[in-house]
């Protein structure tokens, strides 16, 4: 039996793949046994997440969820399905060749994802210039916190690696501080945490209100990738070469 092990950051981004991996396979090869491990947020737990998938059997890992963009023109909702992940020295973690391949081929009817190199990031990216300077110092396109460690894990391991993700905050877009506190270690959502920070600043709300919005609208980007492969086994080949 197949078996895929995903890793996401936030519970919010588990719930855009859950309901397609419930259901029946479209494929008529056999179908794929899917592990979600919520991790929490940045690469120490994405790490953990993805070792203890591994050591449960699985052949495969994907790395699922959101980014942010780092060059003009990439929009909210945009699909990213990278060739390469780079962290900020330059290493690259290779997605395998065939998986992104079938990937594409299953998504294209609904999406047309970007295949640039995405990087990774140890924190959040507050602003135009700090994204900028990290597309400009790595070429990547975009940028997220979990999809290297990831693939280091599945290089380290010898199974197949795969990203999949959307972006949520284009190059323009500020991202207030306070964000890391509606987030608990355990990837769930903490809004409760944010009453206060608002209450000393009513204009946060705002910002607030507004990535809530771009995150909605990169979650039913997903949702329709989750569509589109999701009960394909994730697009994985499974007679591709470990």
């Amino acid at each position: 039996m197949t078996r895929i092990g995903v890793v996401v950051a936030l519970a919010r981004e588990a719930k855009t793949l859950l309901a397609e991996i419930e259901q029946p396979p479209h494929s008529s090869s056999a179908p794929a046994t899917v592990s979600i491990r919520t991790s929490g947020v940045g690469a120490e737990n994405a790490t953990k997440a993805a070792t203890q998938l591994v050591n449960d059997g699985v052949t495969g890992l994907l790395s699922w969820g959101v980014a942010g963009a780092l060059v003009p023109g990439l929009k909210t909702g945009q699909l990213l399905l990278p060739r390469h992940i780079i962290d900020d020295e330059g290493v690259q973690r290779a997605a395998d060749t065939a998986w992104p391949r079938r990937a594409v081929a299953a998504l294209s009817h609904r999406a047309r994802p970007v295949t640039a190199p995405v990087a990774q990031t140890r924190a959040v990216l507050a602003d135009t210039a700090a994204k900028t300077e990290l597309g400009r110092s790595t070429g990547a396109c975009a940028a997220d916190m979990e999809s290297f460690a990831v693939g280091t894990v599945a290089e380290a391991s010898g199974v197949q690696f795969l990203t999949v993700r959307c972006i949520v905050d284009n190059l323009e877009m500020n991202i207030p501080s306070a964000v890391g506190r509606a987030v608990r270690p355990d990837g769930h959502d903490n809004l409760f945490a944010l009453v206060g920070p608002c209450l000393r600043n009513p204009w946060l709300l705002i910002d607030l209100i507004r990535l809530g919005l771009a995150f909605n609208t990169a979650a039913q980007s997903l949702r329709q990738a989750a569509k589109g492969f999701g009960r394909d086994q994730l697009g994985f080949d499974s007679h591709a070469q470990q």
